[in-house]
């Protein structure tokens, strides 16, 4: 299991959506700061692409650092993309037997 922090709380917008993101995943340098880019980095994040230490078959959880209401209030779209992309990951990879299980954590409001 890998735990990657993540800044919600300076989200504002798309352009701080991915500049948070990749920040705290450490994309690589070439991340095309869009939401297809941002769908193919994580689907393999056992990958040098994604500067986090987790291996195929393993856990990695995005912990939100505010409370997921909070950020789902001030940024709805952004929110709503993480959630979707997060779900649609996890079923591509358990349909390819190969994934690593992305999961959310925040803290309670």
């Amino acid at each position: 299991m890998a735990v990657a922090r993540v800044p919600t709380s300076g989200i504002a917008d798309w352009d701080s959506f991915h500049d948070v993101f990749a920040t705290a995943l450490r994309f690589a340098d070439y991340y095309g700061r869009n939401m297809d880019a941002f769908i193919d980095l994580l689907r393999y994040p056992d990958t040098e692409d994604v500067g986090v230490d987790v291996k195929n078959g393993d856990v990695l959880i995005l912990y939100l650092d505010e409370p997921g209401t909070k950020f789902a209030a001030r940024c709805p779209e952004q929110h709503a993309f993480l959630v979707d992309a997060m779900g649609t990951i996890n079923a591509e990879g358990v349909e390819s037997g190969e994934w690593v299980t992305l999961a959310l954590a925040f803290p309670a409001s």
